[in-house]
């Protein structure tokens, strides 16, 4: 060891002395003021952040509720599916249509839910196929649905 290097001890157990009485000296109290200090800092940016976190799932609860709303109330057959083509959600015009329930459709596959012979223009369409129109732009095509009552009537699709 130099004589230029500070012994520090290597835990804060081991600075307080593990239990074993300890004499406070200017510079020991100093460093406990300070390490008192720091934990104050982190605490309240702790409890600052907590409070920018709930605030801000307040407001995504919110816009999710919007959105929940407007989906539902839009009178066309409306359905999300994620990027490998399941149902997400959707909305009562849909539900009504396939008279299913909304629990049934959640995770079906959207191909799953067309008539046999529309499955190969749905997956053309939506994964990449010659209809597919350039990026940015929306494409339709005409596709029927398997209902509860039987075939639905060509219906023609955003996507």
């Amino acid at each position: 060891m130099s004589a230029d290097r500070i012994l520090r001890p290597e835990t804060i157990l081991d600075l307080a002395g593990a239990g074993a009485e300890l004499e406070l000296t200017d510079n020991h109290e100093s460093m406990w003021r300070e390490v008192v200090k720091r934990v104050d800092e982190v605490y309240s940016d702790l409890l600052r952040y907590e409070a920018d976190l709930e605030s801000k799932n307040a407001e995504l609860e919110e816009a999710q509720s919007f959105i929940s709303s407007v989906i539902a109330s839009v009178s066309d057959i409306l359905v999300v599916c994620d990027a490998q083509g399941h149902v997400v959600q959707t909305n009562p015009a849909f539900v009504a249509l396939l008279g299913r329930s909304q629990q049934e459709l959640l995770g079906q596959s959207l191909e799953s839910l067309l008539l046999e012979e529309d499955r190969g223009r749905a997956r053309r369409n939506l994964q990449g196929g010659r209809a597919k129109p350039p990026e940015g732009e929306t494409g339709e095509c005409d596709l029927r649905f398997l209902t509860q009552r039987g075939d639905s009537d060509i219906m023609a699709v955003n996507f």
